[in-house]
């Protein structure tokens, strides 16, 4: 009986101490990554709808959506020649742009 309350196996104090510590800065550094990605897809999200819309505007090439009306757009082949195109019509938003000849002014829609 007396060798098993001499027995020193088992944790000490100091090592339940440490592998506390161990547990509370592996829970800190993943609030720290949950939150940081958190952050991420939230830019994330707010990018992708600004691109959406654009695209949508983009596409849909609408009165409304004009970006700038009238614009002047400069075409530079490999080769070093520069072209420029007048009279042209930015639908989109900043970042991602479609263009087309400007629409008549005054008029009203000119389809077939």
């Amino acid at each position: 009986m007396r060798e098993t309350l001499g027995n020193s196996r088992g944790e000490t104090l100091v090592e339940v101490l440490a592998s506390v510590l161990v547990c509370a800065l592996s829970v800190t550094l993943l609030l720290g990554a949950v939150t940081a990605s958190s952050g991420i897809d939230l830019r994330a999200r707010e990018a992708d709808g600004a691109y959406y819309e654009a695209l949508s505007k983009a596409e849909r090439q609408g009165p409304g959506d004009v970006f700038t009306p009238g614009g002047t757009l400069t075409v530079t082949n490999q080769d070093g020649v520069s072209k420029e195109l007048a009279g042209l019509a930015f639908y989109g938003g900043e970042g991602l742009l479609s263009y087309a000849a400007a629409p008549p002014s005054g008029g009203g829609g000119g389809g077939p």
